[in-house]
Order: C-alpha cells, then sequence, then structure tokens
C-alpha cells in the first residue's frame, strides 16, 4: 500500500511516512498487517471483522516479536 493509502486509512496527517509494514498476528483471529510510521504503529485486519489499531510511538513502552510456532 503506499503512504497515501495508508494515511488515508488510518486518519493520519500526510506528513507520515511509511519505515516498513510485516505480516502479523494480533489474538486468535486478528491477522494483519502491522505498519511503522513516523509517529505511529499501526494495525490493520479484515479478518472475521475490520480491525484498525493506531497507537502513537510516545504511548508504546515496549513491543515483543513472538514466532507463530511458539503461540
Amino acid at each position: 500500500m503506499s503512504t497515501n493509502n495508508i494515511t488515508t486509512l488510518f486518519g493520519l496527517p500526510d506528513s507520515e511516512k511509511i519505515y516498513d509494514d510485516f505480516s502479523c498476528k494480533e489474538g486468535f483471529a486478528g491477522a494483519g498487517r502491522l505498519y511503522l510510521l513516523t509517529n505511529y504503529l499501526c494495525f490493520f485486519s479484515k479478518m472475521i471483522r475490520t480491525k484498525k489499531i493506531v497507537k502513537p510511538w510516545k504511548a508504546i513502552t515496549g513491543i515483543v516479536k513472538k514466532d507463530l510456532a511458539s503461540i
């Protein structure tokens, strides 16, 4: 997805830039994409139901990467 599509999807300012994105899982049925932007970490999923999460970096105290095989 382009930066314009991402900022529109999450309602963020056009000045935000995407640094990276990852396929990930949030909970039991929340497979989706995690987007790392200039000032926000965002998650989007259309599995079962649409889910969007937007968190400013200043609100995040830690991130843990887990291998799906270990869950």
